[in-house]
C-alpha cells in the first residue's frame, strides 16, 4: 500500500504575454534586454520561448537579451509555453560608422570566466548570490579596430588600467582567463575610452562613463516599483479615444520610465498617454515602468473596441411636394408609371431606422442630378421648409438613389446607416433591355406592339403587357426562372428606358 500527497489541482492559465518596447533599434555589435511579463502574475506556467525572425540579424538569448548582429530588420518574439501566446518587438540594426567605439560593459564572474549582467547607467547591482567571488569588468567594442582601452574606475575601489588587447578587462586577464577582486558595496563611476592604436594611440573614440551602485541587500535599500492603470472608457465603438494614465505608479525610489503597449503595433514612453483605436477587437493594453535601479513593474488592462451598430438600409417615401401627401414607399429595382404621378411636383424622404441622425448626404443620379445635405428631420432630398416639402417634376428615365445618415450636421460623427435603391420612371411605352444571358428565357415570352423586349445588344421579341404592374410581374418570373432572383447588379437587372 502506496500513501501519496494528491497534487493540487488548481491551475491557473496563462492569459497573454506583454514585451517592451515595441520597437528597439541598435547598432552593430550592440546589446539590449527585452522585457517580458506573462499574465496573469499567478499563472501556473509561466515559462516562455524567444525566437529571432532572422538570426543573421540579431539573436536572442532565454534571458531576452538581444545582440545586433548586421544590419537590417528583424523581429523577436516571445511565445508562452502555456497557450502558445505571443508578443513581438521590431528590431533596426544600423551599421556600425564608428568602428573606434565602446559598445557597453560587462560584470565578469573571474572564477568561473562567465557573463553576469551588462551593466547600464544608474544600475543597482545585487552581488549577495555571487559573495566572495572575484569579479572584472569587461568594455565591449564593435568590430576589431579598438587596439587598446583607457579605463578609470572610482569608488570604493579605484583603479586607473590600460588594456592593450581583447577582452578589455579592467582587472586585466590571461589570453580570456579574469583576474578579478572584490567590489564593496557604495556607488562607482566607471570611465573607458576607445583607441585605434596600442598604449592609446591613433584615432581616439568617444569616452563612455556610467554609473552604478553595488550592494548585497537589495531588498532593503530598494523595492520594485508597482505599475497602477487607470484608462477611460473601457469600451466603445470604433474610432475609440481611450485616455490613460500610469502616474500613480509607485516606487521607493523614483520611477525613470514608462512604457504603454497599446496592442495595435502602436506604443508611448509618457506616464499620461491618449490613443486611438480604429479597428474592432479586444486589446490588452500593457504599460511596464522601471526605476532608477533597473527593477521593472507591469500593468494589463483590457480595451474593448466595438463595431458601430448599423441599422438597416435608409428606406424612402414618394411625397407629394404640394400637398405634403405620401403616396407610396420606394423599393429597390421599382418600376413607376408616369400616369400616376404626371404633372406632380415630387419629393422623397428618407426613412432612417434611428432617432439620432443630425444630417443626410443625398446623391441622386439619372435623368436629374442632385447631391443634397439635409440638416435635420424631415430628410427630404429636395430640401424642405417646416413641414412644407418642396418638390420637382420628374423626367423619365433611370435613376440611383443613395442616403447616408449621420450622427452630426454637416456629416460630422459617426457614419449611422447607408444604401442605395434603385427606383425606375418610365413612360407609358416600356423599352426593356434585357441581358445575353436571359435572351434565351425571354424568347419564350409572346409578343404585343405595346411593349418591345430587347435583350443587349440588338436582339428583339415583343411581349403582351399592358401595365406597369403587369411588367413587374413580369420581371419578377423572369428573374424567377432563371434562378438568380438573389443577386443584384447589372448582370441581372432590366433597365427599362423612355
Amino acid at each position: 500500500v502506496a500513501l501519496v500527497k494528491r497534487a493540487d489541482s488548481t491551475i491557473i492559465p496563462v492569459e497573454s504575454v506583454g514585451l517592451a518596447p515595441l520597437i528597439l533599434s541598435l547598432i552593430e555589435g550592440e546589446t539590449a534586454f527585452l522585457n517580458r511579463q506573462v499574465f496573469p502574475l499567478t499563472a501556473t506556467n509561466p515559462a516562455i520561448v524567444w525566437t529571432s525572425g532572422d538570426p543573421s540579424v540579431a539573436v536572442v538569448d532565454q534571458n531576452g537579451m538581444v545582440t545586433a548582429i548586421q544590419a537590417g530588420h528583424t523581429s523577436i518574439t516571445v511565445t508562452t509555453v502555456d497557450g502558445n501566446y505571443t508578443s513581438t518587438s521590431n528590431i533596426d540594426v544600423a551599421p556600425n560608422t564608428d568602428p573606434i567605439s565602446i559598445s557597453g560593459f560587462t560584470l565578469v564572474n573571474a572564477e568561473n570566466n562567465t557573463d553576469l549582467l551588462l551593466l547600464s547607467d544608474n544600475q543597482l547591482v545585487d552581488i549577495s548570490e555571487h559573495s566572495g567571488i572575484p569579479l572584472n569588468i569587461r568594455a565591449d567594442v564593435l568590430g576589431e579596430d579598438v587596439k587598446s582601452i583607457a579605463m578609470e574606475l572610482s569608488g570604493p575601489v579605484s583603479r586607473t588600467w590600460l588594456e592593450h588587447q581583447a577582452p578589455f578587462a579592467l582587472f586585466g586577464d590571461l589570453s580570456g582567463d579574469y583576474y578579478g577582486a572584490a567590489f564593496p558595496e557604495g556607488d562607482y563611476i566607471l570611465s573607458a575610452t576607445p583607441f585605434a592604436g596600442i598604449d592609446a594611440s591613433g584615432v581616439q573614440g568617444a569616452l563612455k562613463t556610467i554609473s552604478f551602485t553595488i550592494t548585497s541587500s537589495p531588498d532593503e535599500t530598494n523595492q520594485p516599483p508597482e505599475a497602477i492603470v487607470i484608462a477611460a472608457p473601457l469600451s466603445g465603438y470604433i474610432p475609440l479615444q481611450v485616455d490613460f494614465d500610469g502616474s500613480n505608479s509607485t516606487d521607493d525610489q523614483e520611477i525613470s520610465a514608462f512604457f504603454w503597449d497599446f496592442g495595435d503595433g502602436h506604443s508611448s514612453s509618457t506616464s499620461i498617454a491618449s490613443h486611438t483605436f480604429t479597428a474592432a477587437g479586444r486589446y490588452d493594453v500593457l504599460l511596464t515602468v522601471t526605476d532608477a535601479a533597473g527593477f521593472t513593474s507591469s500593468k494589463a488592462i483590457v480595451i474593448n473596441v466595438l463595431e458601430p451598430e448599423i441599422p438597416e438600409r435608409a428606406k424612402f417615401t414618394m411625397v407629394e411636394g404640394t400637398s405634403n401627401t405620401d403616396l407610396f414607399d420606394i423599393v429597390n429595382n421599382m418600376l413607376i408609371s408616369a400616369d400616376s404621378i404626371e404633372g406632380q411636383k415630387l419629393n422623397i424622404r428618407a426613412n432612417l431606422m434611428t432617432d439620432q441622425a443630425q444630417s443626410v448626404a443625398f446623391i441622386l443620379n439619372g435623368e436629374i442630378t442632385r447631391t443634397w445635405i439635409e440638416n435635420e428631420a424631415p430628410f427630404m432630398l429636395f430640401g424642405d421648409h417646416g413641414s412644407k416639402n418642396q418638390g420637382q417634376l420628374l423626367t423619365p428615365g433611370e435613376y440611383f438613389l443613395e442616403a447616408r445618415a449621420y450622427s452630426d450636421i454637416q456629416l460630422g460623427g459617426n457614419l449611422f446607416a447607408g444604401g442605395p435603391a434603385l427606383l425606375w420612371y418610365a413612360d407609358s411605352q416600356y423599352t426593356l433591355l434585357v441581358l445575353d444571358a436571359l435572351a434565351g428565357l425571354a424568347e419564350n415570352l409572346a409578343t404585343d406592339p405595346d411593349c418591345t423586349v430587347k435583350s443587349y445588344p440588338g436582339y428583339t421579341i415583343d411581349e403582351p403587357i399592358r401595365s406597369s404592374g403587369h411588367l413587374q410581374n413580369a420581371l419578377k418570373q423572369l428573374l424567377a426562372e432563371s434562378n438568380i432572383s438573389s443577386r443584384v447588379g447589372v448582370e441581372t437587372t432590366f433597365l427599362p428606358v423612355a
